[in-house]
């Protein structure tokens, strides 16, 4: 899942190698700026961990009609 904020940043949210959630920041030139420090059970974790670092925008789901 992606999603873009007013500053340019690109959030994704994904499950990593072992099926749990994770977060990455990065520059709208897709240079990887920062990531969450621990993976999490839960997708609503892992958005609200993001959400503490700067993540303020609505997510994207891709494949999903708007």
């Amino acid at each position: 899942m992606k999603s873009q904020q007013e500053d340019s940043a690109i959030w994704t949210f994904k499950k990593d190698t072992n099926g749990r959630w994770i977060w990455l920041r990065y520059s709208a030139e897709g240079v990887a700026l920062t990531a969450s420090r621990q993976d999490f059970d839960y997708f609503d974790d892992c958005v609200a961990d993001a959400r503490q670092r700067g993540y303020n925008g609505t997510l994207e789901i891709e494949g999903q009609n708007k």
